[in-house]
């Protein structure tokens, strides 16, 4: 086999490592070795980048499992193969917990060359691995740059210094700036200057305890462009892991328009309401199984309920039989036709002589044009039933 192989000797005894050095050269190997039997002199042969190290369990003021954790603390993938004259289960077992490649008798050193070829063998099983799995993680990096580059929301990746380390293409556009004006900047510079401080104690806030934040679930947020113009903004949150660090994920959702829909809309409900409320006529609606979902303040005085208690009800809670069954019919053939119906009924009033109403019921559609129930009004017409008898 002839293989070259750095190796370092862990042996408090020149002849024994020696003798070790032998049997590596009888199983095929041309060994380039170094001793060391001391810390210093360990962690000054680690430096040189052996292949393999060759440890006695015990030294003078040294040993195998602090030499294993030094290695480890290091993070340095290099096999570690104890070969000692303490014979035992018990401390082969325990060196093996510790991370151990392999556990030798100096009197049985015959396996030496194929304990070795095996470890090294398993580290290149492991070094291919790893470098697939890296492969594959730059690809799906790749993948994930080019999703994050085309996502319709604004997308900024953050590091641990709070610096801008990507950003895609929604966000330049939200923000106003170029790629480059960006990259490596504080996060802050993307917030109004009077907002910086407390904006900066929440970014280290969240960093000690990340978590994943939706967007929507949040606050709002203002937000500052390049022009210096502000804006509101929705905020998702989440940690990622990039290789060796984690960064976080920020999706910025520009809502000012939808802010402005909404406060247009809180308007017009007020201003419906005021209407409602106010007309002459008594208000209602009802889901496609007759409930009541609505009524305005006219109509709970005529049925002398308050509207908690007309909601959920039907015609048959509140109007006698007759009048129930009625209405009911009524409004199947308005649910059925799609068509407006109108009518004049005869009604009595809590505590009142009866009355004749005009009744008008028209349908309710959804935004797929769907009949999701009915609106009704109804007025007092006794006076003008009188005057056409008359």
């Amino acid at each position: 086999m002839n293989r070259p192989l750095r190796v370092l000797i862990l042996e408090g005894s020149v002849l024994n490592a020696e003798l070790v050095i032998r049997q590596l050269e009888a199983a095929g190997f041309q060994p380039e070795w170094q001793r060391a039997d001391n810390e210093a002199e360990y962690l000054a042969a680690l430096a040189a980048g052996p292949e393999i190290i060759l440890s006695d369990f015990q030294m003078p003021g040294f040993d195998a499992l602090r030499a294993l954790r030094l290695l480890q603390e290091r993070r340095l993938d290099i096999p570690f193969l104890i070969v000692s004259g303490f014979a035992g289960e018990d401390i082969a077992v325990a060196a093996m917990k510790e991370g151990a490649t392999d556990y030798l008798l100096k009197d049985r050193l015959g396996r030496l060359g194929h304990a070795v070829a095996q470890a090294l063998e398993r580290k290149q099983r492991r070094l291919e691995e790893r470098e697939r799995l890296e492969a594959e993680s730059r690809e799906t990096e790749t993948q994930w740059r080019r999703l994050f580059e085309a996502a319709p929301v604004g997308g900024v990746l953050v590091n641990g210094r709070g610096q801008i380390v990507f950003v895609n293409a929604k966000a330049l556009e939200i923000f106003g700036y170029e790629r480059s004006e960006l990259l490596g900047q504080p996060i802050e510079c993307l917030v109004p200057e009077r907002l910086r401080g407390q904006y900066a104690q929440h970014r280290e806030t969240y960093a000690a305890h990340p978590f994943v934040r939706a967007m929507g679930t949040g606050p709002v947020l203002s937000c500052r462009r390049k022009d210096g113009s502000e804006f509101l903004a929705e905020l998702g949150l989440g940690p990622l892991r990039m290789g060796a660090e984690t960064v976080v994920l920020a999706l910025v959702r520009d809502v000012t328009d939808r802010q402005q829909t909404e406060e247009t809309l809180r308007r017009l409900e007020m201003l419906y309401q005021s209407l409602v409320e106010n007309l002459p006529v008594n208000l209602f609606r009802k889901d496609s199984h007759g409930r009541f979902t609505f009524a305005n303040q006219r109509f709970c005085r005529t049925v002398g309920k308050p509207l908690e208690e007309i909601v959920g009800k039907t015609d048959a809670d509140l109007f006698p039989a007759q009048l129930a069954q009625k209405c009911r019919d009524d409004d199947q053939r308005v649910l059925s036709s799609g068509l407006m119906v109108e009518t004049v009924e005869e009604h009595q009033p809590l505590g009142q002589d009866p009355i004749c109403v005009q009744v008008v019921k028209t349908p309710l559609r959804d935004a797929q044009e769907r009949i999701v129930g009915l609106q009704g009004v109804f007025w007092d017409v006794t006076e003008r039933r009188k005057m056409e008898q008359a």
